[in-house]
């Protein structure tokens, strides 16, 4: 992709932004909303100039870029983010739609985008590889809100990988506190506990024992049972979210189990990520690196291709122009 393009996509919210705000920018990028055409979604212009060019195969791929923008807003906003829409120098590319998921009330309302900067300079400084990691707990944290509540085993199973992105990071806890391999579930453990905002936390959160009780069992039960024998999450995870608390008290076989809520979990998870990077000094502007997203998408997204016939700069390419065979 050639650089000084402008990029553009339609995004669709799950929260309203506030009255009266025409715009909101951030870093290099920017959201508009546009008039309401739903009582139930929100629509918006997401749009920056590309200005990214590989420094070995040259290139750029926006279109990644916006993910990893999407999932990042997804965390700090606490709001579903579905891309509808997407034009390239003045090119509309197509979108396959994907499926709307159920509501939960904790994801709809107001959007707030006071700190969505501070956040952003936060992940911009952060180094490559531990930049990699926190876009990857975006994208299992934002993929996880789609599943919720209609697949609470998965969605339960994608926001503790969200929270193992950032606990297995010798950066974040390190190896010599705890070994990566052997203690996977306190370091877990120990990530929520530690970078946990204060604003999230209640009763519940600050008493130590109980607090790990429920991790643990989300760990151990929800995760692991999921990951090694195919065990769903029972019900009082969603009668849980019902009742607005933390667990929910039910028998099995006999046992009294505390199941932790779906809702509640999720903003723990969202808590811990934003409380890591809160905990992060605040960074100097020449620590501030505008085109690691860019870097991180073409990375992820590029692909190297030969192509037919002779192409020129900013030509759009179709496969009939590459050898794929």
């Amino acid at each position: 992709m050639s650089k000084g393009m402008p990029i553009a996509a339609k995004l669709i919210l799950s929260k309203h932004f506030p009255p009266s705000t025409p715009e909101f920018k951030f870093g290099r990028y920017q959201i508009q909303p546009v008039p309401l055409s739903s009582t139930t979604e929100v629509e918006a212009i997401f749009s920056f100039i590309n200005t990214y060019e590989d420094p070995v195969g040259g290139g750029s791929h926006p279109e990644e870029e916006i993910n990893i923008v999407c999932r990042l807003l997804s965390v700090i906003l606490d709001t579903r983010i579905k891309k509808n829409g997407l034009r390239i120098n003045e090119i509309d590319i197509p979108i396959i739609e994907n499926r709307d998921s159920s509501q939960y009330p904790q994801f709809f309302g107001i959007l707030d985008p006071t700190q969505v900067e501070n956040y952003l300079i936060r992940v911009l400084s952060l180094d490559e590889d531990l930049a990699r990691q926190f876009i990857r707990a975006c994208h299992t944290y934002s993929f996880a809100l789609e599943f919720i509540p209609s697949d609470p085993t998965f969605a339960f199973f994608l926001l503790v990988v969200t929270g193992e992105c950032m606990s297995s990071q010798n950066k974040v806890i390190p190896f010599s506190e705890l070994e990566p391999d052997a203690k996977k579930c306190d370091r877990f453990c120990r990530f929520v506990t530690s970078f946990l905002s204060e604003e999230y936390k209640g009763d519940d959160e600050r008493d130590d024992i109980l607090f790990n009780e429920l991790l643990k069992t989300v760990y151990y039960s929800h995760r692991s049972g999921f990951v090694h024998g195919g065990k769903e999450v029972s019900s009082a995870a969603l009668m849980a979210d019902k009742a607005r608390s933390s667990y929910f008290k039910h028998a099995t076989g006999g046992k009294e189990i505390k199941t932790p809520g779906l809702g509640w979990f999720a903003k723990i998870i969202r808590g811990a990520l934003l409380g890591y990077l809160i905990s992060l000094p605040a960074p100097l502007r020449d620590h501030i690196d505008e085109e690691l997203f860019s870097r991180l998408a073409f990375e992820k997204a590029g692909l190297k291709i030969k192509a037919k016939r002779e192409t020129k700069k900013g030509q759009a390419i179709t496969l009939k122009d590459i050898e794929y065979r």
